[in-house]
């Protein structure tokens, strides 16, 4: 029971004990700023050197998106939608981000939002209208702006709700004067708002909720913005732009033989080749004339139309470990099945690529491990969880850097970066990839065994502890999609909970310890005793009796340092008493334990 609280104007107050706690609700712009997706941007630090346009090329493209966004072009003018749509790898986000760029710098663009797959920040639409918000408010006059905060102080929960209704509650409602008063009629108004990959968006439904919204906000709320949007012509996306209700508001611009692609592809290749006559470690081995106009006519023609394929020609001929001549000579020793499919190409360069690996089972280990979990674990992680040397990733991959690069994060360090989409679709259809092809489900478990024996004989030192974070974040994320294989109940059986729980009371200095400690009994142990309850097998009941025994000694170990006057054995009673009660509810909210001024650490550790 909550007593002596007081709630008014967004402050909540609650005495205890003849003090007063007081919390002041996040402000908008807070709430704003925690919903946006700020990789999302085009010129987000996040996506450090994105792919745009080789110079000269695209031309015929870029101006007919130019001349649509201008609304200059009779044939277009009146569509407030342009698909641009194509085969994967052709070139789709290098043209919206160029457009993107030239836009910005001239005052017109709005709005970007670039979805990518393998980031979990904007490989969903969740933070899309807040994206948009986000971007708007910064045109916006000083009275609309206010407008936009106040929605969102009188609904703090706005960005739950589904798209359409924050698009309707966020944009067009507090907008709806300046549409009304012509504040977007001049064309120089900035007005464009870009969409690129929403096929990178890995929630179907979620795909055609954002058509929607752009539906709606043409024939429902009639709003001046514009929408230039990117993607693969997949079966559901098209379906939806063939309706009768989007057949009148968009034009499609589909990057096909009509723009001359193996022209710009030409200009390319041939700009690429010149780079390593000229600055390539080993230019001077390169022989007179190289390449032949015949090599280039070839490749050109082999890219079926898909820069893709011209790309990851040129990052294979330009290896700094090789000699470019050499590997232009392989890439023309390839043959395909079949000419009519840009894949067969691409998926000959791939094999021929990785059959030049030469401990390819190894190699396939560490680009499964970073598919499986979605990029989202460092190199330096993988290392330690799969028992290879330091550096030992870069010798590996050393080999397959025209496919496989690196990027840093702010957070989880230098991690691996598949440079072409198509990469992993190729690793995961054992039809394309043959003896290379990467079976996710049954390498999940034995990564998950992988993590656990890691965890076995971790010591909580740093930079194991980020590690240890990492394992056991791999475990959270598939414990419902793994079976309990004999590895993976061994792994589990060394594992201990007393001895990592031991091992992070010692951790220096003490905010590392603590904030291992509530990762792991916050996230980590809930998961595990709920994926040993999933079943009633033996095994399953066996480990969950044992790990239920250790942890009831680490309870008990902790209860015999602590007096029961003391105020953790007050907060340890009333968590214990109800599981319903948030963790560290007493601490944040009530201010019961002052821990600042408790320099015990096993007392410490009550406060999870």
């Amino acid at each position: 029971m909550i007593s002596n609280a007081v709630i008014s104007g967004g402050v909540f107050s609650q005495v205890v004990d003849q003090r007063q706690v007081t919390q002041t609700q996040k402000s908008a712009m807070d709430r704003l700023h925690e919903a946006v997706a700020h990789t999302a941007f085009h010129n987000s630090g996040e996506r450090f050197d994105p792919q745009k346009c080789h110079p000269n090329t695209r031309v015929a493209v870029l101006d007919k998106i130019e001349k649509w966004a201008l609304r200059v072009d009779p044939e277009t003018s009146d569509t407030s939608i342009l698909w641009l749509s194509g085969a994967a790898g052709a070139g789709k986000s290098a043209i919206a981000q160029t457009v993107a760029e030239r836009f910005h710098s001239k005052g017109l663009l709005i709005v970007s939002f670039f979805f990518g797959r393998s980031d979990a920040s904007r490989n969903h639409a969740r933070s899309l209208v807040a994206t948009i918000v986000y971007q708007l408010y910064s045109v916006l006059p000083p009275a609309a702006q206010s407008r936009v905060l106040a929605i969102i102080d009188q609904d703090p929960l706005i960005f739950t709700k589904s798209l359409l209704v924050q698009f309707e509650s966020l944009i067009v409602k507090p907008l709806q004067p300046l549409f009304d008063d012509g504040f977007w009629n001049s064309v120089s108004a900035p007005h464009l708002v870009i969409i690129d990959g929403l096929d990178e968006c890995i929630d179907r439904e979620m795909q055609r909720n954002v058509l929607l919204v752009l539906s709606a906000s043409v024939h429902q709320f009639h709003s001046p913005l514009i929408f230039l949007l990117a993607s693969r012509p997949e079966h559901d996306i098209q379906a939806i732009f063939s309706s009768p209700d989007f057949l009148p508001i968009h034009t499609r611009l589909f990057l096909d033989e009509t723009y001359l692609p193996d022209h710009d592809i030409e200009l390319f290749l041939r700009d690429q080749f010149e780079e390593c006559r000229t600055t390539h470690p080993f230019r001077q081995m390169i022989p007179t004339g190289w390449p032949s106009n015949h090599a280039v006519k070839e490749i050109t023609s082999k890219s079926s139309g898909q820069f893709i394929y011209a790309s990851v020609v040129a990052k294979f001929v330009k290896s700094p470990r090789h000699r470019p001549h050499h590997r232009l000579d392989i890439v023309q020793n390839l043959r395909a099945t079949s000419r009519n499919l840009p894949f067969s190409e691409l998926d000959a360069l791939y094999t021929h690529i990785f059959s030049g690996v030469d401990d390819i089972e190894r190699v396939l280990d560490v680009i499964s491990f970073h598919i499986t979990f979605q990029g989202w674990v460092a190199i330096a992680d993988i290392e330690r969880i799969l028992r290879l040397d330091a550096g030992e990733v870069a010798i590996l991959l050393c080999d397959l850097t025209s496919v496989i690069g690196h990027e840093g994060h702010p957070l989880h360090g230098l991690q691996l970066k598949i440079l072409h989409a198509s990469l992993a679709d190729y690793l995961l259809d054992c039809r394309r990839s043959k003896e290379y092809s990467i079976d996710v489900v049954k390498r999940r478990t034995d990564y998950v065994a992988d993590c656990f024996q890691f965890l076995s004989y971790i010591q909580c030192q740093i930079p194991a502890t980020s590690t240890a974070l990492r394992a056991m974040g791999c475990f959270n994320r598939s414990s419902f999609s793994i079976d309990l294989t004999e590895p993976l109940y061994d792994a589990m059986r060394r594992f201990s909970i007393r001895r990592i729980y031991n091992s992070a009371l010692n951790m220096e200095p003490l905010s590392e310890s603590k904030s291992f400690l509530e990762r792991l009994t916050r996230d980590f142990l809930p998961a595990l005793f709920t994926f040993l309850k999933k079943s009633d097998s033996a095994k399953h009941l066996e480990l969950y009796q044992h790990h239920q025994s250790e942890y009831d000694l680490v309870l008990r170990e902790r209860m015999k340092a602590c007096s029961p006057e003391s105020p953790a054995a007050l907060v340890f009673a009333l968590v214990s008493i109800s599981r319903k009660l948030p963790v560290g509810i007493f601490h944040d909210r009530f201010g019961l334990v002052d821990y600042s001024q408790l320099g015990d650490r096993v007392l410490a550790a009550f406060q999870l």
